[in-house]
């Protein structure tokens, strides 16, 4: 939330308050195909999982086709979150979001903005390294990652590439990935 701006927001005909009335919106217009998005170590301005849990059923209850999660580094965050949500009815596709690390103190700055986990592994193997050793580094990082969700089950992935596709087409002919 804008530092500027207190929930809930004053009424607003032309603003939605939450996005499952956005989505419900939406449906009600056309059978729109909605992703929406699901926090697998809560959203930061989320009071708890189980509160960003119930808003991702509210989302999916209102007509979202699948959510597409906040990168994440730890898969066992991802296979939590999706038992978790699986306890709580939530049968939605849930598609990992990965993001390849192109700009290790770029990407702290987003992890820690948005509530993310950076491995201590992680951070350890791009400080302790030279910096022309980080793209191998991350695509290493990239395809240990990816491979774990393949080895259990995962079909789907969204990549935040940021613009920044080179190194993760290597990476994903190397997995197999069309």
């Amino acid at each position: 939330m804008p530092s500027d701006l207190n929930w809930p927001l004053d009424p607003d005909e032309d603003y939605f308050q939450y996005t499952s009335h956005f989505v419900a919106a939406l449906k009600a217009r056309q059978n729109f195909e909605i992703s929406v998005g699901a926090y697998p170590e809560k959203h930061p301005d989320t009071p708890s999982l189980d509160a960003d849990i119930e808003a991702l059923m509210k989302k999916c209850d209102a007509g979202a086709d699948r959510a597409i999660t906040q990168f994440f580094f730890d898969n066992k965050h991802y296979y939590d979150f999706l038992e978790a949500c699986e306890k709580k009815g939530i049968s939605k596709p849930i598609v990992p979001g990965i993001l390849p690390i192109n700009d290790f103190e770029k990407m702290m700055g987003f992890a820690k903005m948005c509530n993310t986990t950076v491995p201590y592994d992680i951070q350890k193997s791009f400080i302790e390294s030279a910096p022309e050793d980080h793209t191998k580094i991350a695509e290493d990082i990239f395809k240990t990652q990816t491979q774990d969700l393949i080895d259990n089950g995962v079909s789907h992935f969204h990549l935040y590439t940021l613009n920044k596709s080179e190194m993760l087409e290597n990476a994903c002919k190397e997995l197999g990935l069309a």
